[in-house]
């Protein structure tokens, strides 16, 4: 080869390089091992171990190994090989003996190596060629299960924010056609057209809707660990199916089924492996979640499948029918296990005690039956409803909630001894249920009616809303709410101040005369005082008064004689000058003549004194008589507009007081209807931010598609230059063997010619 195709050649593989370098890590991964394939690796395995029983002359169990598209299409229970997952794989799980029946039957397994080659095939795509391509499926979801169906689990699954916009709202409802209880959770389910709605069972406060565009679900339940909530139904003589729904974050993981009639009967196995499906078909289907493959069906009943349920064991799987067929099957294969004969009409509900020991059946022949599993036997008989029973749930501690065609729902022990009895629906009972966690009884009607009582009482609380309005509406009520309660705050508010306005006024008008009353209380104090002490001194001056008076009279008697006995002793002591003793008692008369003549002037001007002095204290007295009369009067007033206004006060206070409470109550109710509104408009947010991420999701989605078709051609490109790769390495070689060749025996020939 010349220079120049060596430089080509080094070009081309430069190229091939830079796509392989730029290619997913997957990808060149997968390159850069050795391709195992069906062809070359897997099929003289299966020929030499399995083509016995399983090649194109015997095909036990509907099934031929030695051929890739009869393999890949599987048997009689469904796809054997799930590429991308040999642990998934039922093929790969009965050849390692994982799961019965072991292959080869009775028999060691097949080499550890062959297994390994086997492993490899399937987690690299199960390739038929060196020229197929991986195709690998995703698995739906972590089929896993933790703990005990019968125990509480450690997290208890409960819903997220989900959308409250229904998928559709009605002016009627619908019969109401099946209600689920979480185990583990105050969390309802009810069916409605096109969508299953979830509520609080102790609030009975709306959660959310889970769309179901499929038609209606005529069955729902949760699964034992409450992890996962499953709805089958779909439109009548047109589609079925069941979906199956993460509690813990909404999202819809799986879909299984694709009935020509709507689905009447489904469950989950407690351990999430299978889900079991029927309707009016007359086949039980059973699917297995890992890629929703059906792993078996049942075609024994001869009439609609109207009810099932796998034991909370996951060991088995009970099926009723419209003709009241009932039987038990081995959950994990669909054998036969019990043959239940017992129910002359339409099997209308199947529920297992917790311990899987007992199963419960009701019928429209309207008994409800119990039976035991280790030989079918019935434990006991009981008519429940009369004209019917609907449906039979078994509560945590035993007992058996019931509904049905007498439209009262009930609760019974297992001696079929009643112990409630709730209030009267409005129609025919359909549907059941009892939650464990809040000792709450949900029944629906045929109108389409949800009640709630309490068990312990059987007091009704409530009902719960299959036709919930659409947000639009809900904001239009809210606003609407809003703008009537404000309405009704406005005037109230004002009515309110009114009345604290007077309240306050007369307050404190009450408190200006009580301020003038202890003034006035004061100053007829102070006047009774005043009028005392004037009355006191005016008595005493009266007392002297009358003394002075009294010594004036005294005086004034005795004068006279004593003037006229002074004149005569001073005319007898003039008579006689030398007579001392005349002129002393001349003297002495005279003498007290004037002294009487002057107390008599000083008493009289006494006298004159207190008579003007008493005058005086007399007019004080008087007018402070007049004033005291008038504070007297005014403090009367005083009073008496007290105890007026003091009997005034308690209805204005009790008018305050009120106007405060319903004020206080309207404004309660604004803040509510404000919250409402907001949680309402919050949720038509929501709801918009719903619908961006899901666009997101979608475009992303599309990208992807993209992207993979890309690298489908980048790889189909690759193959093709591998293959020119390997054509020119061939026509290289042989050049290069051509070209040492002729240099040999150019050499040779220029050896003879020397």
């Amino acid at each position: 080869m010349n220079n120049l195709n060596h430089l080509r050649l080094a070009f081309v593989l430069s190229a091939i390089v830079l796509a392989f370098i730029h290619a997913p890590m997957s990808l060149r991964a997968q390159d850069a091992t050795e391709k195992v394939t069906f062809d070359d690796h897997v099929k003289p395995i299966f020929r030499q171990r399995c083509a016995t029983c399983h090649g194109p002359d015997k095909k036990s169990g509907g099934l031929d190994v030695t051929n890739f598209t009869a393999l890949m299409q599987g048997g009689g229970s469904g796809a054997s090989i799930e590429p991308g997952d040999a642990e998934g794989s039922y093929l790969y799980m009965l050849v390692t003996h994982e799961e019965e029946p072991s292959m080869p039957p009775g028999g060691n397994k097949i080499p550890d190596g062959e297994l390994s080659m086997i492993s490899k095939w399937i987690d690299a795509g199960a390739l038929e060629n060196m020229s197929s391509k991986a195709s690998v499926k995703k698995k739906s979801f972590d089929t896993a299960m933790s703990g005990d169906a019968a125990t509480r689990p450690e997290q208890v699954a409960l819903p997220p924010h989900l959308p409250m916009e229904p998928v559709i709202h009605t002016e009627k409802t619908s019969t109401a056609t099946a209600i689920a209880m979480s185990p583990w959770a105050p969390i309802v389910a009810i069916a409605a057209p096109k969508q299953v709605l979830l509520y609080n069972t102790q609030t009975l406060e709306f959660l959310g809707v889970l769309e179901f565009p499929e038609g209606i679900a005529n069955v729902l339940k949760f699964s034992r660990n409450g992890q996962l909530l499953i709805a089958g139904g779909g439109q009548d003589a047109v589609s079925g199916k069941v979906v199956v729904w993460d509690v813990a974050t909404g999202r819809r993981e799986l879909e299984v089924g694709d009935e020509l009639d709507t689905v009447l009967a489904a469950d989950i196995s407690s351990d999430h492996r299978f889900i079991a499906l029927g309707g009016p078909k007359r086949i039980v289907r059973v699917f297995s979640t890992s890629d929703g493959s059906q792993v078996y069906e049942i075609t024994k009943h001869t009439d609609w499948i109207t009810s099932l349920a796998f034991s909370p064991d996951g060991v088995l799987l009970a099926t009723g029918d419209r003709a009241g067929g009932t039987f038990v099957w081995e959950a994990p294969t669909g054998n036969p296990f019990l043959d239940l004969r017992g129910h002359t009409a339409q099997i209308t509900g199947i529920s297992w005690r917790t311990d899987s020991n007992i199963l419960a059946t009701c019928s429209e022949d309207t008994s409800v039956r119990l039976w035991e599993m280790e030989n079918g036997s019935q434990v006991k008989t009981f008519n429940a409803h009369g004209g019917g029973t609907s449906e039979v749930v078994f509560t945590r501690d035993g007992n058996l909630a019931t509904n049905g065609r007498d439209k009262v729902a009930k609760v019974w022990n297992q001696n079929g001894e009643l112990q409630k009895q709730m209030s009267a629906l409005d129609d025919i009972g359909t549907a059941i249920g009892y939650c464990n966690e809040t000792g709450r009884v949900v029944a629906g009607d045929w109108t389409g009616k949800y009640y709630v009582w309490n068990f312990s009482d059987a007091v009704l609380v409530g009902e719960l809303s299959p036709n919930p309005p659409l947000l639009a509406e809900r904001v239009a009520i809210a606003q609407s709410q809003v703008q009537q309660t404000q309405g009704e705050l406005a005037p109230v508010a004002v009515q309110l101040t009114e009345a604290t306005a007077a309240m306050e006024q007369l307050r404190m008008q009450m408190q200006g005369i009580e301020a003038t009353k202890a003034t006035l209380t004061t100053e007829v104090a102070a006047l009774e005082q005043q009028l005392a002490t004037a009355k006191q001194s005016m008595e005493s001056k009266a007392a002297e008064a009358v003394q002075t008076k009294t010594e004036l009279d005294s005086h004034t008697t005795i004068q006279p004689q004593l003037k006229e006995l002074s004149e005569k002793a001073t005319a007898v002591a003039a008579l006689s000058p030398t007579d001392p003793e005349l002129q002393t008692t001349a003297q002495t008369l005279v003498a007290k003549l004037t002294s009487v003549d002057a107390r008599m002037t000083e008493l009289n001007t006494r006298i004159a004194q207190l008579t003007n002095e008493t005058t005086t204290t007399q007019q004080e007295i008087e007018a402070m008589t007049q004033t005291f009369g008038t504070k007297q009067i005014e403090l009367e007033s005083a009073n008496t507009q007290l105890t007026t206004m003091t009997t005034q006060m308690p209805p204005l206070e009790a008018a305050v007081a009120e106007k405060t409470t319903i004020v206080s109550q309207i404004r309660e109710k604004v803040a509510a209807a404000e919250v409402a509104l907001a949680r309402w408009q919050n949720e038509v947010s929501f709801i918009s931010q719903l619908a961006a991420i899901d666009a997101k999701i979608e475009a992303a989605q599309i990208e992807a598609d993209n992207a993979a078709e890309a690298r489908s051609a980048l790889e189909a490109k690759l193959a093709a230059l591998q293959a020119e790769i390997s054509i020119a390495l061939a026509t290289e070689q042989a050049a290069n063997q051509s070209l040492e060749a002729a240099q040999t025996e150019r050499d040779a020939v220029q050896g003879i010619v020397q």
